[in-house]
């Protein structure tokens, strides 16, 4: 493992200091990854990834609601700040799902990519 961050840090033009020591703070995330490949089972792993995703997604459209009040189209200078960041917000949200629901759908489709290939290799 050391190696393979080694070369991953050399490729980023980036120093490497070595593997952290076991413990070292980085939450639940890389433990559950470890265990997933010792065991095969993906659950624990598959069930902090589905609570991040399900914080993300309730975070997202609560943020852009906390500047509902603020009018979409201004009527005067002073309530062209409230509208910026009223409709920043809205964008930043309408981004997040559909840039996550590329990755998701680009992801799935490089999983089934190489079977297809395999498939047509065979016929």
């Amino acid at each position: 493992m050391e190696t393979v961050v080694r070369l991953h840090r050399a490729g980023e033009s980036a120093s490497c200091t070595g593997l952290q020591p076991a413990g070292t703070g980085y939450g639940p995330a890389i433990p559950a990854a470890e265990r997933a490949l010792e065991t095969g089972q993906a659950g624990p792993r598959l069930g902090l990834l589905t609570q991040d995703l399900g914080l993300q997604v309730a975070e997202q459209p609560e943020r852009a609601r906390t500047h509902e009040g603020a009018p979409a189209e201004p009527h005067g200078a002073a309530q062209v700040a409230a509208a910026r960041e009223r409709l920043s917000q809205e964008f930043a949200f309408i981004g997040y799902a559909g840039a996550s629901t590329r990755r998701w759908r680009a992801a799935s489709t490089a999983r089934r990519a190489p079977r297809a290939i395999m498939i047509r290799l065979r016929a």
